[in-house]
């Protein structure tokens, strides 16, 4: 595969299925310029002579791998090229290769290299001619980059489990995804002013970090950026950040409190997912939107207020918050999601659009019941409603019996999950639609009551394995 005189290292299934292997079982692309993929098992090889490039994650996962000879021929050097070759120890980077991907080689291996445009330094790949930061060949205690270095490459550090300080220079104006992922030794951090954004994964698994000073020359935080951080404690974003990715802060088990700035108009899908140890947050009036699970399981959460300015709360939003007593809804909001809350919770409404009725929280437009606020022995839903939402009573332990109207005509995903309790139920024939995993963990439903002759329809209704308690009446 050509492009304009230039070969990718980018191997699709179609050329793995036709390429052609050499006497070791390594393979090659049909004009032989192209190294695709290595045989799993060898031990030593020499890319052959006229090879251009080889190919993303060539040798990834070679583990008996230990000694190979890359031709003067070879332009170009993959991303993860050499991944988890951990039995070699050494490779000789020729003169010829004017680009190497991210993360082309494994920890602990001795690189030689005699192309003018990349050097090693202090076990720092370095790109001259990019001034990137490659990767880190050592897994070493502490780092000082050099001050012609611009950029800190993807995955430049991941897994340096033995990285506990680094001296970034303010001549880095960018961190790249997943730039200390898996640096589990690493306590804290100082970005540079020159940097605006922390990129998705940056600083994800770093479970000993436990102080990071932002700058407020940061704009955005991206996705999983500071995820499974599991000792961080605090973080002050300033108000430059504009924008705080999914998942940024998930998982981070110790952080207790947390502000958000004026500047951020968006709390993404499970932003703060799992963090169990915050006990307030306060939601500025910018924030428009409160995603899907963003603070899923942030069980010591104790109060928090939604501003006038909201007016979206997503699935799961709040579940399983279970220090959460109470939450206002102001009249902005115009739509929750599924499951958005915990069951025990007190809601105060003041949109027009939904209502609490008999502990049940629906919305009157849509006529969905959107979920069951109290775990109740039995409930009877109103005539009104047409759609029993995705996990509306998911996690109701003591209910066991449920009354369905003929009003409803779809029942959505996981509606009854470990409903414990819950022996039988009987759907009505109106239902023509019912989502998945809908009686999921229900370990004591033993009947599924449908009227006489809609058995054939309720089986293409149902997923297998239910169809065995189906009982016309």
């Amino acid at each position: 595969m050509e492009t304009n005189n230039k070969y990718t290292t980018e191997v699709t299934d179609e050329e793995i299925a036709n390429g052609v292997k050499d006497e070791y079982g390594v393979l090659y692309s049909l004009d032989g310029k192209r190294l695709l993929k290595c045989n799993d098992d060898i031990e030593s090889y020499t890319i052959k002579e006229g090879t251009k490039v080889i190919c993303d994650k060539a040798f990834s996962w070679c583990s008996s791998l230990q000694s190979i000879v890359i031709p003067d021929s070879v332009t170009e050097i993959g991303w993860n090229a050499f991944e988890l070759c951990d039995y070699l120890q050494s490779i000789v980077i020729p003169k010829s290769v004017t680009e190497i991907g991210s993360k082309p080689f494994p920890l602990e291996i001795d690189l030689t290299s005699h192309s003018n445009r990349f050097v090693v330094k202090n076990d720092l790949l370095i790109d001259l001619v990019e001034n990137r930061l490659i990767q880190c060949l050592r897994d070493r205690k502490h780092v000082v980059i050099p001050d012609s270095v611009t950029k800190i490459g993807e995955f430049a550090f991941c897994w340096c489990e033995s990285l506990q300080s680094i001296v970034i220079p303010d001549s880095v104006t960018e961190v790249s995804e997943g730039a200390f992922s898996g640096c589990s030794s690493l306590q804290s951090i100082v970005i540079p002013n020159s940097v605006t954004e922390i990129s998705e994964r940056a600083f994800l698994g770093c479970s000993s970090l436990q102080n990071i000073e932002i700058p407020n020359s940061i704009t955005k935080i991206g996705d999983s950026a500071f995820e499974w951080c599991s000792s961080l404690q605090s973080i002050e974003i300033p108000n430059s950040v504009t924008e705080i990715g999914l998942m940024a802060f998930s998982e981070c088990e110790s952080l207790r409190s947390i502000d958000i700035p004026e500047s951020v108009t968006e709390i993404g899908w499970n932003t703060f997912n799992g963090c169990s140890s915050l006990k307030n947050i306060v939601i500025p009036n910018s924030v428009t939107k409160i995603g899907s699970g963003a603070f899923y399981g942030c069980k010591s959460l104790k109060s928090i207020v939604i501003p006038d300015s909201v007016t979206e709360i997503g699935w799961n939003a709040f579940e399983w918050c279970d220090s959460l007593q109470s939450i206002v809804i102001p009249d902005s909001v115009t739509e929750i999601g599924s499951g958005a809350f915990s069951p025990g919770i007190e809601l105060t409404l003041h949109s027009g659009k939904f209502v609490v009725e008999d502990d049940l929280l629906i919305d009157l437009e849509e006529k969905r019941l959107i979920q069951c606020l109290k775990d109740k022995d039995s409930v009877v839903i109103p005539d009104s409603i047409t759609t029993i939402g995705s996990y509306a009573f998911s996690e109701c332990k003591s209910l066991q019996s449920i009354i369905i109207p003929n009003s409803v005509t779809e029942i959505g995903d996981w509606a009854f999950g470990d409903c414990d309790s819950l022996q039988s139920i009987v759907i009505p024939k109106s239902v023509t639609k019912i989502g998945r995993g809908v009686f999921a963990w229900c370990t004591s439903l033993q009947s599924i009551v449908i009227q006489k002759g809609t058995k054939e329809h309720f089986e293409g209704l149902l997923e297998r394995g239910y169809h065995k308690l189906l009982k016309e009446k």
